[in-house]
């Protein structure tokens, strides 16, 4: 049998070029998972934003009346006066203009948002979408707001509730929310 021997080459030894080869992979590893670590929590973060901020028509006119005089003439002029519509309810759809090309309301119940998304509706002009909720059963539908995405000029989302609902109801109702909408509420259950 024979026997082996060690020599002292077969030992490794700490050595300061070992040392400074692990300290850079280690750091280099760290700094990656670093990045990896940020990137995830500027995911949550932006997910968490996504959530609407809903404000009460009222209130929201009355910071406008005091900030921006031109918006809330016009916000005001979609909520109380008269516009050129275009109406879907019960899945049908309605226009009330010469050629629905001057629109700048669309009038909507919570059944036809699907509907909307199948037909062509004259959208280039509107501002403003109004969407009358009438049913407790509504309030947990979602409203996947990609539909609007071919309104290439709406601002105001407006929700108009003839039952009792609240502030936290409404910001759970909506689905890929984008920070170019403002979105109101109405609550009007005395009609």
């Amino acid at each position: 049998m024979k026997k082996f021997t060690l020599n002292q080459n077969s030992y490794i030894t700490p050595s300061k070029n070992n040392f400074q080869n692990w300290s850079v992979t280690a750091s280099i590893r760290l700094i990656i998972l670093s990045l990896i670590v940020l990137n995830c929590q500027s995911s949550i973060a932006q997910a968490t934003n996504t959530i609407p901020s809903i404000k009460e028509a009222n209130s929201f006119l009355d910071e406008l009346k005091a900030n921006s005089t031109l918006e809330y003439k016009n916000l005001d002029g979609f909520l109380h006066n008269l516009n050129p519509a275009i109406y879907t309810y019960d899945n049908t759809l309605k226009v009330y203009n010469e050629n629905g090309k001057n629109c700048t309301i669309l009038f909507s119940d919570m059944a036809s948002l699907n509907y909307i998304k199948n037909i062509t509706i004259p959208s280039q002009n509107v501002e403003m979408v109004q969407i009358e909720i009438t049913k407790n059963t509504e309030l947990s539908k979602k409203i996947d707001l990609s539909i609007f995405d071919n309104f290439p000029k709406l601002k105001y989302i407006s929700l108009y509730s003839r039952i009792q609902s609240d502030e936290n109801t409404f910001n759970k109702m909506f689905s890929n929310y984008q920070s170019k909408y403002t979105i109101i509420y109405i609550i009007n259950y005395g009609e």
